[in-house]
């Protein structure tokens, strides 16, 4: 299957549309996002760790992008 191109190069699986669509922001230049906290129910583990993770590696695709 052919790739398509698209102008910009940062896109996320849309789970509504179950789609890849490219990331476009409201205001120009601008990309704001809110990640909330784990919810934690037993001892610590690695796992906890994901969600934090996981806000900064979109946080620094979209600086990069």
């Amino acid at each position: 299957m052919a790739k398509k191109q698209t102008d910009t190069p940062l896109s996320f699986f849309n789970t509504l549309s179950q789609k890849n669509e490219p990331f476009s922001s409201f205001k120009k230049g601008v990309a704001t996002m809110y990640s909330c906290g784990p919810t934690v129910y037993d001892h610590a583990h690695i796992g906890n760790m994901r969600p934090y993770v996981h806000a900064d590696l979109v946080k620094r695709a979209l600086a990069h992008a």
